[in-house]
């Protein structure tokens, strides 16, 4: 009988297209020692494994400046294949990207205490219209609000582009082994019937 699915789904998983496979993997994390490394937040991996298990489908990656700022004004996804699109603000905030030597480069790697999470492809980097951001997603400034108050005490630019997700995000915190990708989850409700 299996999971009733939407219309159209042929079982393809966004999570499959933006994993490198465990083939390629050893020459991938080999580039990455070339490229220039954007340090990650703890926000930021959070928002790295649900772009990368595919739970923010359609992305592909980290939002570029015109899509987010037509999900911004607009509340809409235009699916097009040169410019990752979403709902929601996600992006990297580093405090200062021109330190990380990443303007005018075509692929970066995505860092976090020195374990190499991802490649970024094709990298733009933006003015951070935190004030714009944050008006447009909440509605309000209120810096009580902890998320509001994370969009703040970011830098001044932000990065988008696709990413190449180099292995599983894992947080070594006894709960891994519960979180599962979308196609885990779809893998064990038909299990069950």
């Amino acid at each position: 009988m299996g999971l009733p699915m939407p219309s159209g789904f042929d079982g393809y998983f966004l999570e499959d297209e933006l994993t490198v496979p465990l083939s390629k993997r050893s020459a991938k994390l080999a580039e990455a020692e070339t490229l220039p490394k954007a340090l990650l937040t703890d926000i930021d991996v959070n928002w790295l494994q649900v772009i990368g298990e595919g739970w923010a489908a359609p992305l592909k990656g980290f939002m570029r400046e015109g899509p987010l700022m037509q999900a911004l004004h607009f509340n809409s996804i235009l699916i097009d294949p040169f410019n990752s699109t979403g709902a929601v603000d996600i992006n990297v905030n580093p405090t200062d990207w021109n330190d990380y030597g990443t303007r005018g480069r075509e692929r970066v790697s995505m860092d976090r205490d020195g374990k190499t999470l991802a490649i970024l492809r094709n990298p733009e980097i933006y003015e951070n219209r935190k004030e714009e951001i944050v008006t447009r997603c909440f509605g309000a400034i209120d810096m009580g609000h902890p998320y509001i108050k994370h969009i703040y005490q970011g830098g001044d630019w932000l990065l988008g582009g696709e990413i190449e997700l180099l292995q599983r995000v894992t947080y070594n915190d006894g709960l891994d082994q519960y979180r599962l990708t979308p196609k885990e989850m779809y893998a064990a409700f038909e299990e069950k019937g």
